[in-house]
């Protein structure tokens, strides 16, 4: 298998693994409504997903809290494309490619930036 299917791969089972998540806390709302926050069932709701933490998501799913595994499967979604930025590092450095390594390596910062430190500026 090419370094490349395995990036394909990574891709494609990000989202599905995602999609699952979503739509079991769909389900799991629909049947149990009382297993979501108030209010986040309705088109205007106020919830903030930045109040929540990954710790928090876990003990949700734990809970068997149908917005924790839909925030789950957000979270999965939004990892996916930086799991192909990693494997693209890893390829262009094992094809020893400086100058394709050096970029995906700004690109993953980008996106870590704009990930975690941009958030917490705005915030402030």
């Amino acid at each position: 298998m090419e370094f490349e299917d395995i990036i394909s791969w990574t891709l494609r089972i990000g989202v599905v693994i995602s999609a699952c998540l979503i739509i079991i806390g769909i389900a799991i709302g629909v049947i149990y409504p009382a297993s979501a926050p108030i209010g986040a069932w309705s088109i205007n709701s106020k919830i903030n997903t930045s109040s929540y933490s990954f710790g928090d998501i876990i003990y949700g799913i734990q809970a068997g809290s149908a917005y924790a595994y839909i925030l789950l499967g957000m979270v999965v979604l939004a990892a996916t494309p930086v799991a192909r930025v990693v494997l693209s590092i890893i390829s262009f450095a094992i094809s020893k490619n400086k100058i394709y390594t050096f970029i995906t390596i700004i690109v993953l910062l980008d996106i870590l930036i704009a990930l975690f430190i941009i958030p917490s500026l705005i915030a402030h």
